[in-house]
């Protein structure tokens, strides 16, 4: 085989594996640092809840100081939380901005209810029929427990399969915008992280 020829197949070689890479459908790395340590690189595909945290706790700060939150200063707890349950600290906080805007809006401002939960059986409850949590901190801590306790543990590990049966259209959400929220969401902070 020619020099040139063994050239041109590297190449081909290395472009194919660079677009494998980078497609979409692959899995992408995510940074996780811990508080204290050096990053760690991990694979995981976007979306999937598992793997505990891929923010930093000065991170998820920035971004609820940033939006106004009256949850401001929770990123070492979600941080945490993210670290006991396995459950990516970004996706909680994309769907804490997709249910309430961080906190700001809806019966979440009154309530610290992290994912507008539905009361079932839990109380205190509201007229509306959702839990109510004497702290942010509280609320967080019940969405990471009950995401890993029903959710994963029924087999539900992606933002795809957990939003159809926690935010269903016949409650009237639109599933497809709500998963497109959290996933842009997920997207724009796995950039900011690069």
């Amino acid at each position: 085989m020619s020099r040139g020829r063994s050239l041109l197949l590297f190449v081909l070689a290395g472009s194919v594996l660079i677009y494998v890479l980078l497609s979409p459908q692959t899995a992408r790395p995510v940074q996780s640092v811990a508080l204290h340590t050096a990053p760690v690189v991990r694979m995981f595909p976007l979306g999937d809840v598992r793997g505990g945290p891929s923010l930093t706790a000065a991170f998820i700060d920035r971004v609820l100081a940033l939006a106004g939150s009256p949850a401001q200063g929770l990123g070492a707890i979600l941080y945490q939380l993210s670290e006991q349950y396995q459950i990516d600290d970004a996706v909680a906080l994309a769907f804490f901005h997709h249910e309430s805007d961080y906190g700001r809006y809806g019966v979440a401002a009154v309530t610290h209810n992290f994912g507008n939960l539905r009361c079932a059986g839990y109380r205190p409850c509201t007229a509306d029929d959702f839990r109510v949590y004497p702290s942010w901190a509280d609320g967080a801590g019940d969405w990471y427990h009950l995401l890993a306790s029903v959710y994963v543990a029924q087999g539900l590990v992606t933002v795809q399969q957990i939003v159809p049966v926690y935010a269903p259209a016949v409650d009237g959400n639109d599933e497809r915008a709500y998963m497109q929220a959290v996933l842009n969401d997920l997207r724009s902070w796995q950039e900011a992280r690069r």
